[in-house]
């Protein structure tokens, strides 16, 4: 990709602190959930894993309502989604 199709995509620092939080609880989750499936073998999910999980989900939740629920953040994913559709598409033989 050549930096002329680069696009300014900016949303509201709520926004950013709550995918920061999302993507801080998302890693905690996978590194706690391979730990546990190395160590237990297939033995049930440890409570940390499943609070891990948990916080995970709140995390990806309240993202999603904030994108939904703020004008700024609103506008600027549909700008970006209908952008992406107008984009050509390429067909792997």
């Amino acid at each position: 990709m050549s930096d002329n199709l680069a696009v300014n995509v900016q949303f509201c620092d709520e926004y950013e602190d709550l995918f920061h939080n999302c993507l801080d609880a998302l890693t905690r989750w996978t590194q706690l959930r391979d730990f546990d499936r190395r160590s237990a073998a297939g033995g049930p999910a440890s409570s940390d894993v499943s609070r891990a999980e948990h916080n995970y989900m709140t995390a990806f939740a309240a993202l999603r309502w904030h994108s939904r629920s703020c004008i700024l953040c609103e506008q600027t994913l549909r700008a970006h989604i209908n952008a992406a559709a107008d984009a050509p598409t390429y067909r792997v033989s």
